[in-house]
């Protein structure tokens, strides 16, 4: 009453919120359309959440892919290397065989 007395203008507010109070099913039917539009605001947050996890770990997924088939493409490079170099060696081993076998 003394908040009335002090601000008239807060009666009209305070008489709306008084008279949905005493209809608790319409009190109980707001707060539970809110409750299922914040859970519906919670569920669509954390598949945003996960959809961005997701985005980042098939980006992370696509930069080793990349990294392993440059890593490939470079031991395939050194494998043709050490081909090269076993077949000189091998001529080398035959020719040296060959001069032991004049002598």
């Amino acid at each position: 009453m003394e908040l009335i007395t002090r601000y008239p203008k807060f009666k009209a507010m305070y008489e709306d919120i008084y008279e949905m109070c005493l209809n608790m099913e319409r009190v109980m039917s707001m707060f539970s359309k809110e409750l299922k539009e914040l859970d519906r605001n919670t569920v669509r947050y954390m598949i945003d959440e996960i959809q961005a996890e997701l985005d980042q770990a098939k980006e992370e997924l696509e930069q080793k892919r990349s990294e392993l088939k440059q890593r490939r493409s470079e031991l395939e490079e050194k494998k043709h290397e050490l081909s090269q170099k076993d077949e000189l060696i091998q001529k080398l081993k035959e020719e040296l065989e060959a001069e032991r076998a004049k002598k």
